[in-house]
């Protein structure tokens, strides 16, 4: 039988490096930024120097000596006109002071954005105030290090865990500079582009007024405020994508500015300027509808009919009085029927009339029919013109309703220029035959100054009261409201 012991063994492990001559000056920087195991990664060569026991009673050191190299290679970069001393080592090339020329550089662009918002708080929307501020703001975005910050701030997320190579401080900077830079080119964009929809739409509503269809001119009006937004909205974009890098970032860039309180001041500068146009263009079609509705309103077209409808036979070749009843017959018809069958018995009716003129030039009912119908709207300058002319024929024969066909005409502006000379001329020959609805529309122009410096609203009473006298419900009503339409 033999004897045992019982044995218990302990160890524990410590680590130490130090460096062979000649040593680097850069490497008890290394040491200090690195971990040891890190350092023996980046060697090369490393082998076994040394190895041997120290005995001490029952314990004992047994040291292990390891030898490599670690390459340390010095070089000077230059960046945006500042040098910088760069130290790389290993053999996977680790850069010592990477990170701290990163935060000089990040920190270079953050500033060069803040002061370039100072600048702009000074120099007001101009142009260059917007190139001041894309350019830095371009910088700071096309960093790597800043776009997950950037995507955050974009997104409205907190900032707390994407801060990872640079400091907390640094990026709320980033993110209080990224949105007053965003605020201020907005604000840019909307003081540079607010009159261009309203402009538009106003020239728009002119032309509509100068074509006689101010009912129209609403319809700009209408437009003006979603195409000032819209324009507002694809220049912000344009601009945001210069600056930012591209249309999707520039895109959440415009939400996120429309969505705060910034928009405000941009809304508003779109928003009151549209406003004007569309009260502009409303309150003229009021006033169109106003005159409209108290224009003379005798029909124009309303011609007593003499005698009874002839027969659908054809009329006798060469008889005026069988074209003149043939050519009221079918304008009568006409005003009963639904198109397109009324337009052409008034065409029939307009060949008949004429028809009755050259038949007998001189028969006042044939000038006075023929005239009106070829100037009715839609036809040719060149027969509204033999229009004017035959009408007035019949007016210097005396015809009372042409003399009132013609101040209608020319007052409204229908079919010829508007001439309120040439309208009160007529309307007074028409008043003068004892016409009432003609000393009513003398009395409506003398109120509303058609044609003189200045409203004569004494005379105007004087008309209506003539007018009223000649039962004239027009003219009573007037006299009673104080004015037409109670004006």
């Amino acid at each position: 039988m033999g004897t045992a012991a019982w044995v218990e063994v302990y160890h524990t492990v410590e680590y130490g490096q130090g460096w062979f001559s000649p040593v680097d000056p850069r490497a008890d920087d290394i040491r200090k930024e690195e971990k040891l195991h890190d350092i023996v990664r980046e060697s090369r060569g490393l082998t076994l120097n040394k190895l041997h026991r120290k005995e001490d009673g029952m314990s004992g050191l047994v040291v292990a000596g390891y030898r490599g190299e670690l390459d340390i290679r010095h070089l000077d970069a230059a960046c945006r006109e500042k040098t910088y001393h760069v130290v790389t080592y290993g053999v996977n090339r680790q850069w010592l002071d990477l990170n701290h020329i990163l935060r000089d550089l990040l920190n270079g662009d953050l500033e060069a954005l803040r002061s370039a918002l100072v600048l702009a708080d000074t120099s007001g929307h101009s142009k260059q105030c917007k190139e001041n501020l894309t350019t830095p703001l371009r910088d700071v975005v096309n960093s790597e290090i800043n776009t997950a910050l950037v995507d955050a701030v974009l997104d409205s997320q907190p900032l707390d865990e994407l801060h990872t190579l640079v400091s907390a401080d640094y990026a709320e900077k980033l993110k209080n500079a990224l949105l007053s830079a965003l605020k201020r080119i907005y604000d840019g964009v909307a003081m540079r582009t607010w009159w261009q929809a309203p402009l538009t739409c106003g020239l728009l509503g002119l032309a509509a007024w100068g074509l006689k269809h101010p009912y129209w001119a609403v319809l700009p009006g209408i437009c003006t405020l979603p195409m000032s937004l819209g324009i507002l909205r694809f220049q912000s974009v344009r601009v945001f994508t210069s600056a930012l890098g591209d249309r999707p970032k520039a895109k959440k860039a415009v939400e996120h500015v429309r969505k705060a309180k910034h928009h405000r001041k941009g809304l508003w500068l779109h928003l009151l300027p549209s406003l004007a146009v569309l009260a502009l263009a409303a309150t003229g079609a009021a006033h169109q509808y106003t005159l409209d509705r108290n224009a003379p309103t005798a029909p124009i077209f309303a011609i007593p009919l003499a005698g009874d409808a002839p027969s659908r036979e054809a009329a006798s070749p060469g008889n005026a009085q069988d074209y003149l009843s043939r050519a009221r017959s079918l304008w009568e018809k006409s005003t009963r029927e639904p198109a397109p069958a009324s337009e052409n018995d008034r065409l029939a009716a307009t060949d008949w009339a004429l028809k009755a003129v050259n038949a007998s030039p001189e028969d006042n009912d044939a000038l006075l029919l023929a005239g009106q119908l070829t100037t009715m709207e839609g036809q040719s300058p060149v027969a509204v013109t033999k229009g004017v002319t035959m009408l007035k024929k019949a007016a210097s024969k005396g015809s009372g309703e042409a003399m009132h066909i013609l101040g209608l005409m020319y007052i409204m502006g229908s079919q010829i220029p508007k001439d309120a000379g040439q309208a009160r001329h007529w309307f007074t020959e028409a008043a003068n035959t004892g016409r009432a609805s003609d000393m009513y529309n003398l009395g409506l122009m003398d109120w509303r100054g058609e044609g003189m410096s200045a409203p004569d609203k004494d005379r105007a009473r004087q008309w209506w009261n003539k007018a009223a006298a000649r039962g004239d419900s027009r003219a009573k009503q007037a006299l009673a409201q104080g004015g037409p339409g109670g004006h």
